[in-house]
């Protein structure tokens, strides 16, 4: 574990609250465990600071959260090898590392295999924000940003069609292209 202080806190704290935003947003089950020492016969006990479970509660979590303050920490990844923990993000100011298990061997990779949707890049930006309430609200925001674009996209076409309804189109979007774009159409034809 880290040495516990206010920056400790602020990181681990903002990046628990940004995962947890993204897994309500995206509709995800999660089971948030907190930090506790896992511990495996012949081998070092580990304190996470931070730990969840994905789709159910389970006793080894699905991820374990690290914040770094200080240097030389990365070797903790052995330390829940046994365990079989399948991801360990490690957290500092707008840092973000996430290693993956495969094949016994933790390998740090570019996209989470858990949430393989959830753009590190933009976690990271997130994490380095000064104020934590901007930094999630913001977060959230960008995360709902296709979907407006989606019900955008979906809007303009219902206001087509009914647009196409009303000038006596008799229901082909195709018509309504006609005669709204003629210049367009012949050149298609």
């Amino acid at each position: 574990m880290s040495p516990i202080g206010p920056l400790y806190e602020y990181v681990k704290r903002t990046l628990n609250l940004l995962l947890e935003a993204y897994m309500r947003e995206k509709g995800i089950r999660f089971y948030a465990l907190g930090g506790f020492t896992i511990e495996e016969t012949s081998y070092s006990s580990a304190n996470l600071d931070d730990s969840y479970s994905i789709g159910s509660r389970k006793i080894v979590p699905d991820i374990v959260i690290e914040v770094i303050i200080t240097s030389g920490t990365l070797d903790k990844r052995e330390l829940y090898k046994p365990k079989q923990v399948p991801e360990i993000w490690f957290g500092k100011s707008n840092q973000l590392r996430v290693f993956s298990l495969r094949e016994g061997e933790y390998v740090e990779v570019e996209r989470s295999p858990l949430f393989p949707d959830l753009d590190l890049e933009l976690l990271r930006h997130y994490l380095g924000y000064d104020d934590q309430y901007d930094a999630v609200n913001e977060f959230v925001q960008n995360l709902q940003k296709p979907l407006v674009n989606q019900a955008l996209v979906c809007w303009f076409s219902s206001q087509s069609f009914h647009r196409h309804q009303d000038i006596g189109g008799g229901g082909r979007l195709s018509s309504f292209r006609d005669s709204q774009f003629p210049e367009k159409t012949r050149e298609l034809h």
